[in-house]
């Protein structure tokens, strides 16, 4: 299965907004600024794709074979939900038929 890459995404928006590979990086460039530099301080809502949201974790303790038990203090995690239409495109896509199980 291959993965779309940035590259894929900068030559998707030049096809469809008419644009150079330059300016289209640039707007990618700058819509992922947006987004990051807005999750801190508030949830980003893409209307037709998605929402990025913090959700708080409560502070708790953890155990690991290594640290044994420790305080994990409370803290965010990044979510994304997507809209509707694009989780039902997701679930209804057919997997990819694999006919060598050692290509996984």
């Amino acid at each position: 299965m291959k993965h779309a890459v940035r590259s894929d995404v900068v030559d998707a928006i030049a096809d469809e907004c008419e644009l150079t590979t330059a300016k289209a990086s640039q707007a990618l460039d700058a819509a992922l600024t947006f987004i990051a530099t807005t999750l801190p301080d508030r949830d980003v809502r893409l209307k037709g794709f998605g929402s990025f949201h913090r959700k708080l974790l409560c502070a708790r303790k953890r155990h690991s074979p290594a640290l044994g038990v420790y305080d994990m203090p409370k803290h965010y995690r990044l979510r994304f939900i997507p809209c509707p239409p694009l989780a039902a495109a997701v679930k209804s896509a057919e997997p990819p038929v694999v006919e060598d199980a050692e290509a996984l």
